[in-house]
């Protein structure tokens, strides 16, 4: 197993990827950006009411190939943004998809979300073992608050053990 860390993330709107990027300020980092074959393309409202009713209905849209071999990490990191109280559909492709490959690795979460984090954390224990999720790190208003959230997300990547 290498000792490089792996950043697995969906990023719409781009705050999740900002995360993302100052993680790799900080540490060597492996990505998988996810990108759904068929991903949302409307704006404004509908934007929100598409994505959350696939949060709803568990929608899982097939995922563009990625090429990282998730067995050949200790460490994941895994981001994504807030829909209707939990992660992103293209997170639940990942999960589903990579259940076993999870399994013994050390699993850092953070989530990006303007109102609040609503079940996310709780529901990736639907997915992974609670005992490999080393540390979660929810993250309000990511860029429109980036100053103060800065500091949050440097002191949660001390916590970060490849």
């Amino acid at each position: 197993m290498g000792k490089k860390g792996l950043i697995v993330y969906y990023s719409l709107d781009g705050n999740t990827e900002y995360v993302v990027n100052k993680l790799l300020e900080k540490n060597n980092f492996d990505i998988i950006k996810l990108s759904p074959k068929k991903d949302i393309t409307e704006k404004g409202l509908l934007k929100y009411f598409w994505g959350g009713s696939q949060v709803f209905m568990k929608k899982m849209p097939e995922l563009n190939d990625y090429n990282k071999t998730i067995n050949n990490y200790n460490t994941i990191i895994i981001g994504t943004p807030v829909w209707a109280g939990n992660f992103t559909p293209a997170i639940r492709s990942f999960l589903v998809k990579e259940q076993e490959n999870l399994k013994n690795k050390k699993i850092y979460i953070f989530a990006c979300f303007d109102g609040n984090s609503g079940k996310t954390f709780k529901k990736f224990e639907e997915f992974i073992d609670k005992n490999s999720i080393i540390s979660t790190l929810g993250i309000k208003s990511c860029i429109k608050n980036k100053e103060n959230n800065n500091k949050i997300i440097e002191e949660w990547i001390k916590q970060i053990i490849i």
